[in-house]
């Protein structure tokens, strides 16, 4: 087996192989496999899902059968619900990929959308607003945020028709005082009335 500085930079991905209907067309994966390690290429990818599981019984009969094994290194990987002991188990550790997945997915879309905000709203990029980042405590928000709710407590009930009532004291204000001001005017009117009478009954 190569060692991992000696592995030539250029790998055989095969996750697509030529196909015959739906089996590998194994002569001619043997014909691409041998141009390359004549081109001096020994590294090779596969994985347990690739094409149903075909492409691990491809690198068998196309590579594995026909080269001394320390000729070349090969990549594969298993996904987790394939170690599973049981139906059951292998059912749930797959919800579980896709439930991750399905998480992932919403996680992107959430971030592509805040990013979009924050360049509608601010004409920022993301990389922009991380200069405008703050630490911030949470031990110390927390309590500024009890003392506002204390504060807001100790103001006692919130009577939401305040308005309202306010309005309606206005009113009755103003005509009161409209009231007051005719009666002052009216006696006015009668003082000098009376001292008219007096001053032509002399």
């Amino acid at each position: 087996m190569a060692l991992g500085e000696n592995i030539p930079k250029l790998g055989f991905g095969l996750m697509r192989l030529p196909m015959i209907g739906d089996e590998v067309d194994i002569e001619q994966t043997k014909e691409m496999v041998d141009l390359f390690m004549a081109a001096g290429f020994t590294y090779f990818d596969t994985a347990y899902g690739y094409l149903g599981g075909k492409s691990e019984e491809a690198v068998k009969t196309a590579i594995v059968d026909r080269y001394p094994r320390d000729s070349f290194t090969i990549a594969t990987k298993l996904p987790a619900w394939a170690g599973a002991k049981t139906a059951e188990e292998a059912f749930g550790l797959n919800e579980q990929a896709h439930q991750a997945e399905l998480v992932k997915n919403r996680t992107e879309v959430e971030l592509t959308a805040l990013q979009e905000r924050i360049w509608q709203e601010y004409e920022l990029t993301y990389e922009g607003a991380l200069s405008y980042k703050q630490e911030l405590s949470f031990t110390r928000s927390q309590r500024q945020t009890d003392q506002i709710r204390r504060e807001i407590r100790a103001l006692g009930e919130v009577n939401v028709n305040a308005i309202e009532d306010c309005r309606a004291l206005k009113e009755r204000y103003e005509d009161l005082v409209a009231q007051q001001q005719d009666l002052t005017k009216a006696e006015a009117d009668l003082s000098q009335l009376i001292e008219e009478l007096m001053t032509s009954m002399r």
